[in-house]
């Protein structure tokens, strides 16, 4: 296994923000099965795999952390894990990776000239690499819906099931002619607790499912996992795409934004 720090690709990540999103990696033991979805196999962990972080500040004359009260969630922290070739798979103790990012953070984030990282050849046969980075999410919006909030521990049902080419394809409503991708289209659980919709409104755009799928991520641990539906949107002249995250079941009322 080999580490890199590198700011230029990486960026400057937050050491608090970038330990939230840590945090939300689950431990494990045991081997388990990481492997790029798009090989339509049932992994345990699809790739790429994202952590985002939820909004934390520093509290005055500790050091601890404390979530901020204002709008959850700055998603500027984001850990990833992905094949080192397109349609590998490996096997790999959750922990390891965990260790493997925590040594990320206290070597490459933490301290006065933070940088991002990468560390690559891990896994049982050398397959995977993560890197810990800086990201800006795009315009996403918490708010407080009518009915439930979404089921986070529900949602990954749907990001896992979501495309993640980075090919630009034309996105556009359904019904208009020469697009690629019709929306809208969902992707949720069985009982739509937590259901990811990808819209359209305005004329066909040009957009690719893994910056689409990212945002979805950023929803998630921004809003839905603070017990808020949320969304995120881009815009391209007279054109808005977005991604909404929210509870509805059909015993919850939708509370759908834009």
């Amino acid at each position: 296994m080999s580490y890199n720090c590198d700011e230029e690709v990486f960026g400057q990540p937050n050491f608090y923000s970038c330990m939230d999103a840590y945090a939300q990696m689950p431990p494990g033991k045991y081997a388990r099965s990481y492997g790029d979805r798009g090989n339509r196999q049932p992994y345990d962990f699809p790739l790429p795999l994202r952590y985002a972080s939820g909004k934390w500040q520093l509290v005055e004359d500790s050091e601890s952390m404390a979530q901020t009260d204002d709008v959850p969630g700055d998603g500027t922290c984001i850990i990833e894990v992905f094949p080192i070739v397109e349609g590998f798979s490996d096997l790999m103790k959750p922990l390891d990776l965990k260790m493997a990012v925590q040594k990320l953070i206290q070597d490459c984030v933490a301290g006065d000239n933070p940088k991002g990282g990468i560390a690559e050849r891990m896994g049982q046969a050398d397959r995977l690499s993560v890197f810990v980075a800086r990201i800006e999410p795009n315009s996403v919006r918490c708010f407080y819906a009518a009915g439930s909030p979404p089921v986070t521990a529900l949602c990954p049902f749907g990001l896992n099931r979501m495309p993640v080419s980075d090919e630009n394809q034309i996105f556009g409503q359904r019904g208009t002619p020469n697009i690629d991708v019709a929306l809208p289209v969902r992707y949720a659980d069985s009982l739509s607790e937590c259901a990811i919709d990808v819209v359209i409104d305005g004329p066909p755009a040009r957009a690719n499912w893994y910056d689409i799928w990212g945002s979805a991520v950023m929803v998630v641990a921004m809003c839905a996992r603070f017990g808020m539906s949320g969304s995120a949107s881009t815009s391209d002249g007279g054109t808005i795409l977005a991604v909404r995250v929210t509870n509805d079941a059909p015993a919850t009322l939708s509370g759908a934004a834009a």
